[in-house]
Formats: structure tokens, C-alpha cells, sequence
């Protein structure tokens, strides 16, 4: 009798408790996903990708990256 008042208490603290921890989850789960860059914008072409990549290399020169660019975007 002496703690029947404390049981409802203690019940909606863990309730409290539970949804703070799922909606923590969630929260998590949607930070996540934008570090990782899933909600960032359009994904680039693996190609315009490579083509960027030889180019910072020095395996091609600016007008021959221009042109496989413009060929690239053309033939999408």
C-alpha cells in the first residue's frame, strides 16, 4: 500500500524513456544517411568521375577533357 501510488509513475518514466530512445533512432538513422550523401543531391556519372580523375593526373590536357566531357553528356 505504501508505494502503490509510485508504480504509475515509474511506468510512464520508462514510456518516456522508450520513445525518447526510438525517436533518438530515428534521428540517427537520418543523420547517417545524409553524412554518407544519400540525400545530397543527384549521384555523378562514374564516368565524368574517371574522366575527372585522369585529368587531375595529367593524363589529359584540358581541351581533350572538354571534349570526351561534352561527348560523354551527349550521349546520355
Amino acid at each position: 500500500m505504501m508505494w502503490g501510488g509510485w508504480n504509475w509513475g515509474w511506468g510512464w518514466m520508462w514510456m518516456w524513456f522508450f520513445w525518447a530512445f526510438i525517436l533518438a533512432l530515428i534521428i540517427f538513422a537520418i543523420w547517417r544517411g545524409v553524412e554518407n550523401g544519400r540525400h545530397r543531391g543527384p549521384r555523378r556519372d562514374p564516368a565524368e568521375e574517371m574522366l575527372r580523375m585522369r585529368y587531375a593526373r595529367g593524363e589529359i590536357d584540358a581541351e581533350e577533357y572538354e571534349r570526351r566531357l561534352n561527348d560523354l553528356r551527349r550521349n546520355r
